[in-house]
């Protein structure tokens, strides 16, 4: 349901029997229309190679037709929704914010085809006080070149709040992998969920970074 000006279409693959052995769906980015994003993709059965086949083979011929020359994933539509495949990975792991998928899936889209573009990896540090005491330098010397911070107002999220995050989120990421400039709309819905009852709670630990003039030009997301 999310207005997204580029084509898009989405896929359920159907057992002989009527019931449900996967779905898919396929989009152009909205920056590089040579490039096609394949996502939304589960199976019933996770070993199920037929199925990933055919789902991927749909969603590669969809992207082919639109004019798009490459075709990557796994990417809800965009690096701002989920995105990657998750694989095996030692304890203490996963995060509570990286993708969930069976472990099987990544290696499913491998024999269809597809090879890895990118790796990644969430650091996690202990030792609070200690990593603390190590950024302190930094903050000492932004606070006496005049440097300031606010909490982000969950009262004002979706007003003047979302306005400021967007302009800088689409300056701040410019440079990331795959980035694409997101219209306000859809960033908007992004923040929705974040905006109901729990809004004051998950946004505790969150600020904007202010200049000496009181002008918004970064913010982090801390949570629990």
């Amino acid at each position: 349901q999310f207005p997204f000006p580029a084509p898009r279409e989405n896929w359920v693959a159907i057992h002989s029997d009527g019931s449900l052995a996967g779905k898919i769906g396929a989009c152009l980015s909205l920056s590089n229309p040579s490039i096609g994003y394949v996502g939304f993709f589960e199976l019933a059965d996770p070993n199920d190679q037929l199925a990933t086949g055919r789902l991927l083979q749909e969603a590669c011929s969809f992207l082919k037709s639109a004019g798009a020359a490459k075709a990557m994933g796994p990417m809800h539509l965009n690096t701002w929704l989920p995105y990657r495949f998750a694989t095996a990975m030692p304890a203490p792991g996963p995060f509570s914010w990286e993708p969930k998928n069976p472990d099987t899936y990544a290696a499913l889209w491998k024999s269809s085809g597809f090879v890895r573009e990118q790796l990644y990896a969430s650091q996690g540090h202990g030792e609070l006080p200690r990593l603390i005491a190590s950024m302190k330098p930094a903050w000492e010397r932004a606070r006496a070149a005049g440097f300031g911070f606010r909490p982000i107002d969950p009262n004002e999220l979706l007003g003047r709040e979302l306005s400021i995050l967007h302009s800088l989120s689409m300056k701040g990421f410019a440079a990331n992998f795959l980035f694409e400039p997101l219209p306000e709309a859809l960033f908007r819905e992004l923040y929705v969920p974040m905006a109901g009852k729990n809004a004051r709670q998950n946004l505790a630990h969150s600020g904007f970074v202010l200049t000496p003039e009181g002008r918004e030009v970064g913010f982090a997301f801390s949570f629990i």
